[in-house]
C-alpha cells in the first residue's frame, strides 16, 4: 500500500514512517501536519517513558492534589509518591522506675537498667535522616533545642543521652524520638515517635518472712533482708504472687495512697484476708543506695503492710484484690 492509495481526506494525518528512537510523531492542529520532535523535548525536559513495572506506593484516593504539568509526573505524584521514615520502635509506654534512682533516658542505657528507647527506624526514601531525645513536657527537644542531631543510617539505635538531673529521681516525664530528614533533596518538618512515659514510684513488697523480721516503721533494706522482693507497678489490684516457705509470714506492703485490700484468694479459691494483720507505717531508705542522696534515702513513705499468721506455703499462687 502506498500513500496514493489512501484517500485525500485522511492524507494529512498519515503518521511519518521510521521515527528515530528518541523521537515521537506529534500531530500539530495549526499547521495540520504531523512532525517529529525529540522525546526529551516534553514534559518541562523530562521523559514520556513511564516506568510502570513497580509496586505502587500509594492507594487513589479522593481529594489530595498530587501536582504535575504532564502525565507522567501526575503519575509519579499519584502512586509512587517519595515516602517518609516511619518510626519501627519497641518499649514505649510506660517505665515505673523507684523513686531516688537516675535513669538515663536514651537509646539504649549503657548499663542495661533502662532501655528507654528501642527498635529502629524504617528508612523508606528518607535521606539525611536524624534523631534525638524530645522532652513532650517541654515540647522541646532535651536538653533544649540546641540538643545534638545523630545520624541514622539503620539498624538499631545506639546513641543515649547522659545521666539526667530529674529532680533527684522524682520527676514524672513524657519523651518521643523527634526524627528529621529530607526527601527528594527538600529538608522536612521533623516528626514525632509514639510516647514513653517515665513514672516514679515506691515498690511493692510481698513474700515469706520469718517472725520479728518485719514491722513499720522499716526500711527498704530491712524488708529486702527479712527476704522480701519488690515490684515496681502502680496496683496491687488482681497481683497474684507465688509463695514459698515454712513456718512463716506471709506479707504484702505497698503505698498507702492505694486502695485498702478488700479480697485474698488462696491456692484453692477461698478468701483468707479475715485472717490477715493490717499495719501503716512508713518505710525510707528508697532510691540509689550506693549514691550520695542522702535527703533521698531519708525521705519516709507511708505504707499499708498485711500479714498472715505463720504457715507453710508450697509454690502457692495467691491473689490480691483492692
Amino acid at each position: 500500500m502506498c500513500e496514493c492509495d489512501i484517500p485525500k481526506r485522511y492524507k494529512k494525518r498519515l503518521l511519518p514512517l521510521n521515527p528515530a528512537n528518541d523521537q515521537l510523531p506529534i500531530y500539530n492542529n495549526v499547521t495540520g501536519k504531523w512532525e517529529l520532535i525529540n522525546k526529551a523535548d516534553l514534559g518541562g525536559g523530562g521523559s514520556t517513558v513511564f516506568d510502570g513495572n513497580r509496586a505502587i506506593k500509594r492507594s487513589p484516593f479522593v481529594g489530595i492534589n498530587v501536582g504535575g504539568t504532564d502525565v507522567v509526573s501526575f503519575l509519579n505524584n499519584f502512586f509512587f509518591p517519595a515516602v517518609a521514615p516511619v518510626f519501627a520502635l519497641t518499649n514505649l509506654g510506660t517505665t515505673y522506675i523507684e523513686r531516688g534512682f537516675y535513669p538515663e533516658i536514651g537509646v539504649p542505657h549503657p548499663y542495661g537498667n533502662y532501655d528507654f528507647f528501642g527498635g529502629s527506624i524504617t528508612l523508606n526514601d528518607g535521606t539525611e535522616v536524624e534523631y534525638r531525645i524530645y522532652n513532650n513536657q517541654t515540647g522541646a527537644a532535651h536538653p533544649s533545642n540546641a540538643a545534638p542531631w545523630v545520624s541514622y543510617t539503620g539498624g538499631a539505635l545506639t546513641a543515649y543521652i547522659d545521666t539526667l538531673n530529674v529532680g533527684w529521681g522524682n520527676v514524672d516525664a513524657d519523651w518521643r524520638i523527634q526524627l528529621r530528614f529530607k526527601l527528594n533533596g527538600v529538608l522536612q518538618t521533623p516528626i514525632l515517635s509514639g510516647l514513653k512515659s517515665l513514672r516514679y514510684i515506691t515498690p511493692i513488697f510481698v513474700g515469706m518472712a520469718n517472725a520479728g523480721t518485719f514491722d513499720l516503721p522499716t526500711t527498704k533494706a530491712a524488708l529486702k533482708a527479712a527476704g522480701l522482693t519488690t515490684l515496681l507497678q502502680p496496683t496491687v489490684n488482681n497481683l497474684a504472687r507465688v509463695f514459698n516457705g515454712t513456718d512463716k509470714h506471709q506479707i504484702i506492703a505497698y503505698p498507702a495512697s492505694l486502695p485498702d485490700l478488700t479480697d485474698i484468694r488462696d491456692p484453692n479459691g477461698f478468701p483468707v484476708l479475715a485472717g490477715w494483720t493490717k499495719l501503716t507505717g512508713t518505710i525510707k531508705g528508697f532510691g540509689d543506695e550506693g549514691a550520695t542522696q542522702i535527703a533521698q534515702l531519708n525521705t519516709e513513705y507511708n505504707y499499708k503492710l498485711y500479714y498472715s499468721p505463720i504457715t507453710t506455703v508450697n509454690n502457692g499462687t495467691f491473689t490480691f484484690k483492692t
